[in-house]
């Protein structure tokens, strides 16, 4: 980005310099718009542009993560977390997260995102972690199934 000098005052220059600044300032102003600087008086010229690192996105290797596991018939292991056989289908399983998913984004209640997960995995998950609302703790890539892993990280 470019950043600008300002002169302390507009007396400080004699009237053909300040003549002259005049008919430059309002192109230096457009430029340093479109630079994203900002200037708020005369403009005594340019500094050079400090050219900026780009940002390297970074995927940390390490998460906190939380989940809502609902199991459908089709699974090998059909059962929920009491030992009953689950009933519904895979498209079921999947609206009924969506319906979860909305629930949680739309805060409603205002709980907040994190208590409105815990709260739909203590009452609604498949999976052990519903007892801690469906925390699953810290975990490293390469720990967890390939497709979770996808999303997770």
């Amino acid at each position: 980005t470019y950043t600008l000098r300002r002169a302390s005052s507009a007396n400080q220059l004699r009237p053909a310099e300040q003549a002259q600044r005049q008919a430059v300032v309002p192109a230096d102003r457009k430029r340093a718009r479109e630079e994203g600087s900002k200037d708020d008086g005369i403009l005594s010229g340019w500094d050079e542009p400090v050219k900026k690192q780009p940002k390297q996105k970074q995927h940390p290797e390490v998460i906190r993560c939380s989940h809502i596991l609902l199991k459908h018939r089709d699974m090998k292991k059909p059962f929920d977390r009491n030992g009953q056989v689950v009933v519904r289908s895979k498209e079921e399983a999947f609206r009924l997260l969506r319906a979860h998913k909305d629930e949680i984004i739309l805060n409603l209640d205002g709980l907040g995102p994190e208590a409105k997960l815990r709260k739909i995995a203590k009452k609604e998950s498949d999976c052990p972690s519903w007892k801690k609302g469906g925390d699953l703790g810290v975990i490293k890539k390469g720990q967890i199934a390939k497709d979770f892993e996808a999303v997770a990280f």
